[in-house]
């Protein structure tokens, strides 16, 4: 989630648009939140506001705007259209994860990271470590899920449920197809049984991940459904 301040900016509005559509098409019965909040940092990131677009739902960017106060508890409101249950914990607005706590943050989501029938969403600050090529400096371990939580979080999958995690992607737009197979690769090399789709517009992509062959196949029908509906230019589909 990087920071509350950046609550309803442009990475926002991209982010619900497209869970919206999957949560619409997949058929889950609960959304479970992870936001991974880290503590405010003075940075140049993000904070850039969202505008209208020609394939995102006006709805929602209505939305965001009438709710401009930076609360994650408003998310349950709009998810709420698309499923009867959502789940996370409280405080939400003040449950940060960093380097001191993260074994102590984990145990906090166990419960949602195991629900049966969810579509459970990761909102890292940058994304996960998995398929990294550089070595991450200890104090930038708070925006990652590290590859041992990775590993154990993978294993906690219900058969009935799938992922989805935020991942920022750098800067040059010609590495990024290379990215996201590395990540892809190394996260299958995790767990075998798991399968991933990835969705990239500009520098930022969602990793789908589920280990039933129907579950994932309605995730699938659902991306490539966003991905018709779409007039941005830099995305893909992997």
């Amino acid at each position: 989630m990087v920071q509350l301040k950046y609550y309803g900016d442009d990475r926002d509005y991209f982010k619900y648009d497209l869970i919206s559509v999957v949560l619409r098409e997949s058929g889950f019965r609960s959304y479970g939140f992870v936001p991974m909040l880290t503590k405010h940092r003075v940075d140049n990131e993000g904070d850039v506001q969202p505008s209208p677009s020609e394939c995102k739902s006006e709805e929602l960017l209505d939305f965001i705007r009438t709710h401009p106060s930076p609360d994650l508890n408003n998310w349950e409101s709009w998810i709420r259209k698309y499923v009867p249950n959502y789940v996370t914990i409280q405080p939400i607005n003040s449950t940060h994860i960093c380097n001191q706590n993260r074994r102590e943050y984990w145990s906090k989501f166990n419960h949602i990271i195991r629900a049966p029938k969810s579509l459970i969403f990761f909102d890292p600050d940058t994304g996960v470590q998995a398929g990294r090529k550089t070595k991450i400096a200890h104090n930038e371990h708070e925006k990652y899920i590290l590859n041992d939580e990775m590993s154990k979080i993978l294993s906690k999958l219900s058969d009935s449920s799938a992922f989805v995690i935020y991942q920022h992607l750098q800067r040059n737009s010609k590495l990024h197809g290379a990215d996201i197979k590395r990540k892809i690769n190394a996260i299958s090399s995790m767990e075998p049984s798991i399968k991933v789709s990835v969705y990239k517009e500009k520098d930022l992509a969602f990793l789908f991940l589920a280990k039933d062959n129907q579950v994932y196949r309605r995730l699938v029908v659902a991306l490539n459904k966003y991905n018709r509906g779409s007039s941005i230019k830099q995305r893909g589909l992997y």
